[in-house]
Protein backbone atom coordinates (compact mmCIF):
# COMPACT_ATOMS: atom_id res chain seq x y z
CA UNK A 1 0.00 0.00 0.00
CA UNK A 2 1.51 3.23 -1.08
CA UNK A 3 1.23 6.30 1.53
CA UNK A 4 -0.37 9.33 0.07
CA UNK A 5 0.84 12.55 2.01
CA UNK A 6 -1.21 15.62 0.76
CA UNK A 7 -4.72 15.52 -1.13
CA UNK A 8 -6.06 18.28 -3.29
CA UNK A 9 -8.34 20.79 -1.14
CA UNK A 10 -9.94 23.80 -3.70
CA UNK A 11 -10.79 24.63 -7.49
CA UNK A 12 -8.51 25.75 -9.67
CA UNK A 13 -10.71 28.20 -11.75
CA UNK A 14 -9.70 30.32 -14.53
CA UNK A 15 -9.91 33.82 -14.19
CA UNK A 16 -11.40 35.86 -17.14
CA UNK A 17 -10.06 38.99 -15.52
CA UNK A 18 -6.76 37.86 -14.39
CA UNK A 19 -5.20 36.23 -17.69
CA UNK A 20 -1.83 35.05 -17.44
CA UNK A 21 1.44 36.64 -19.19
CA UNK A 22 4.03 35.38 -20.54
CA UNK A 23 7.54 36.23 -20.26
CA UNK A 24 9.24 37.74 -16.95
CA UNK A 25 11.07 41.02 -16.22
CA UNK A 26 14.78 40.64 -17.52
CA UNK A 27 16.13 41.55 -13.50
CA UNK A 28 17.34 38.59 -11.76
CA UNK A 29 18.52 39.12 -7.88
CA UNK A 30 20.95 36.00 -6.93
CA UNK A 31 21.93 35.39 -3.33
CA UNK A 32 24.61 33.51 -1.92
CA UNK A 33 23.20 29.88 -0.10
CA UNK A 34 25.38 30.94 2.26
CA UNK A 35 23.91 34.93 3.19
CA UNK A 36 20.41 33.96 3.90
CA UNK A 37 20.02 30.80 6.15
CA UNK A 38 16.82 28.98 7.14
CA UNK A 39 15.94 31.57 10.03
CA UNK A 40 16.11 34.26 7.44
CA UNK A 41 13.06 33.18 5.48
CA UNK A 42 10.01 33.44 6.64
CA UNK A 43 7.16 31.54 5.27
CA UNK A 44 3.41 31.83 5.45
CA UNK A 45 2.04 30.33 8.31
CA UNK A 46 -0.99 29.05 5.99
CA UNK A 47 0.98 28.42 3.01
CA UNK A 48 3.87 27.57 3.72
CA UNK A 49 5.06 25.70 0.84
CA UNK A 50 4.19 28.43 -1.47
CA UNK A 51 4.62 31.70 0.30
CA UNK A 52 7.69 33.55 1.54
CA UNK A 53 6.49 36.48 3.38
CA UNK A 54 10.03 38.06 4.30
CA UNK A 55 14.28 37.71 3.74
CA UNK A 56 16.57 38.87 5.83
CA UNK A 57 20.04 38.58 4.63
CA UNK A 58 23.21 37.97 7.32
CA UNK A 59 24.45 41.45 8.82
CA UNK A 60 26.69 43.22 5.69
CA UNK A 61 25.30 40.78 3.30
CA UNK A 62 23.41 41.74 0.28
CA UNK A 63 22.54 40.11 -3.57
CA UNK A 64 23.54 40.33 -6.77
CA UNK A 65 21.71 41.48 -9.61
CA UNK A 66 21.83 40.16 -13.51
CA UNK A 67 20.05 42.44 -16.27
CA UNK A 68 18.67 40.76 -19.42
CA UNK A 69 17.04 42.45 -22.47
CA UNK A 70 14.32 41.45 -24.79
CA UNK A 71 12.44 38.13 -23.37
CA UNK A 72 15.90 35.76 -23.66
CA UNK A 73 16.14 35.04 -19.90
CA UNK A 74 12.99 32.79 -18.78
CA UNK A 75 12.24 30.11 -16.33
CA UNK A 76 11.22 26.24 -16.46
CA UNK A 77 10.15 24.15 -13.29
CA UNK A 78 9.62 20.78 -14.40
CA UNK A 79 8.46 17.40 -12.65
CA UNK A 80 11.14 15.03 -11.33
CA UNK A 81 8.89 11.65 -10.95
CA UNK A 82 10.59 9.29 -9.09
CA UNK A 83 9.35 5.30 -8.89
CA UNK A 84 11.55 4.91 -5.79
CA UNK A 85 11.37 8.15 -3.25
CA UNK A 86 9.45 11.22 -3.34
CA UNK A 87 8.66 13.18 -6.62
CA UNK A 88 9.66 16.81 -6.48
CA UNK A 89 10.35 20.03 -8.96
CA UNK A 90 13.42 21.29 -10.66
CA UNK A 91 13.83 24.51 -10.69
CA UNK A 92 15.48 26.27 -13.56
CA UNK A 93 16.60 29.76 -14.95
CA UNK A 94 17.55 29.72 -18.42
CA UNK A 95 18.87 32.45 -20.86
CA UNK A 96 20.88 34.22 -18.79
CA UNK A 97 23.17 36.47 -20.73
CA UNK A 98 26.43 38.30 -19.50
CA UNK A 99 26.82 41.25 -21.94
CA UNK A 100 30.47 42.29 -20.49
CA UNK A 101 32.76 39.40 -21.36
CA UNK A 102 35.32 41.12 -19.31
CA UNK A 103 38.31 39.66 -17.05
CA UNK A 104 36.05 41.26 -14.26
CA UNK A 105 32.68 39.35 -14.95
CA UNK A 106 34.81 35.92 -16.62
CA UNK A 107 35.92 35.60 -12.44
CA UNK A 108 32.95 35.83 -11.25
CA UNK A 109 30.98 33.43 -13.94
CA UNK A 110 34.12 31.23 -12.61
CA UNK A 111 32.75 31.05 -9.30
CA UNK A 112 29.66 29.35 -10.68
CA UNK A 113 31.71 27.12 -12.06
CA UNK A 114 33.81 26.48 -9.22
CA UNK A 115 30.35 25.41 -7.46
CA UNK A 116 28.78 28.90 -5.90
CA UNK A 117 25.87 28.32 -4.72
CA UNK A 118 22.61 30.53 -4.95
CA UNK A 119 19.10 31.51 -4.15
CA UNK A 120 17.11 33.21 -7.16
CA UNK A 121 14.66 36.26 -7.01
CA UNK A 122 12.76 37.35 -10.09
CA UNK A 123 9.98 39.52 -11.30
CA UNK A 124 6.98 37.87 -13.47
CA UNK A 125 5.30 40.07 -16.41
CA UNK A 126 1.97 38.38 -14.44
CA UNK A 127 1.59 39.98 -10.90
CA UNK A 128 -1.75 38.46 -10.45
CA UNK A 129 -4.86 40.79 -8.65
CA UNK A 130 -3.54 43.86 -6.78
CA UNK A 131 0.33 42.59 -7.59
CA UNK A 132 0.20 40.00 -5.57
CA UNK A 133 2.22 36.92 -7.20
CA UNK A 134 4.52 39.17 -8.71
CA UNK A 135 7.98 37.64 -7.46
CA UNK A 136 9.35 34.33 -7.27
CA UNK A 137 12.25 32.31 -5.01
CA UNK A 138 14.05 29.57 -6.56
CA UNK A 139 15.64 26.86 -4.60
CA UNK A 140 14.89 26.91 -1.25
CA UNK A 141 15.77 23.70 -0.26
CA UNK A 142 18.85 23.18 -2.49
CA UNK A 143 19.54 26.56 -4.00
CA UNK A 144 20.55 26.60 -7.59
CA UNK A 145 24.03 25.68 -9.79
CA UNK A 146 25.65 26.41 -12.82
CA UNK A 147 23.96 24.03 -15.38
CA UNK A 148 24.87 25.18 -18.95
CA UNK A 149 27.48 27.81 -20.27
CA UNK A 150 28.15 28.87 -23.15
CA UNK A 151 31.01 31.00 -24.70
CA UNK A 152 30.61 31.84 -27.76
CA UNK A 153 32.31 34.19 -30.92
CA UNK A 154 28.41 34.18 -32.51
CA UNK A 155 27.23 37.26 -30.39
CA UNK A 156 30.21 38.13 -28.05
CA UNK A 157 28.17 37.12 -24.82
CA UNK A 158 28.55 34.73 -22.46
CA UNK A 159 24.88 32.80 -21.95
CA UNK A 160 24.50 30.59 -18.56
CA UNK A 161 21.58 28.86 -17.18
CA UNK A 162 21.27 27.90 -13.04
CA UNK A 163 19.29 24.88 -11.76
CA UNK A 164 18.44 22.61 -8.95
CA UNK A 165 22.00 20.89 -8.78
CA UNK A 166 22.95 17.42 -9.66
CA UNK A 167 19.99 14.70 -8.64
CA UNK A 168 18.40 16.99 -6.11
CA UNK A 169 14.88 17.87 -6.56
CA UNK A 170 12.82 20.59 -5.26
CA UNK A 171 9.82 19.30 -2.58
CA UNK A 172 7.74 21.78 -4.26
CA UNK A 173 7.34 25.15 -6.91
CA UNK A 174 8.82 28.06 -6.55
CA UNK A 175 7.39 30.49 -3.74
CA UNK A 176 5.86 33.10 -4.58
CA UNK A 177 7.86 36.06 -2.06
CA UNK A 178 5.78 39.01 -0.98
CA UNK A 179 6.72 40.76 2.08
CA UNK A 180 3.32 43.11 3.28
CA UNK A 181 2.81 44.10 -0.33
CA UNK A 182 3.85 44.82 -3.64
CA UNK A 183 5.96 48.27 -2.93
CA UNK A 184 7.65 46.55 0.23
CA UNK A 185 8.32 43.85 -2.23
CA UNK A 186 9.53 45.66 -5.04
CA UNK A 187 11.97 48.00 -2.77
CA UNK A 188 13.27 44.85 -1.20
CA UNK A 189 14.03 43.16 -4.45
CA UNK A 190 15.34 46.82 -5.81
CA UNK A 191 17.47 47.21 -2.73
CA UNK A 192 18.87 43.41 -3.66
CA UNK A 193 17.86 42.38 -0.56
CA UNK A 194 20.63 43.97 1.44
CA UNK A 195 21.43 43.59 5.09
CA UNK A 196 24.16 46.12 4.76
Amino acid sequence: MSIICTQISKDIIYNCNNKPIAGIEQRLVLINRADLDTLGITLDTLLPNSLIKGLALKAGKIGYEIQGIKQIMNYTNSLVADENSDDGVKHSITGIKIYDPSETTRDEINKYIGGAEVYAVLQRKWKGVNNAHAFLFFGKEYGLRISELKDESIDGVIQISLSTPGSAKEPYLPHIYRDIDYATSLTAFNNKFSNL
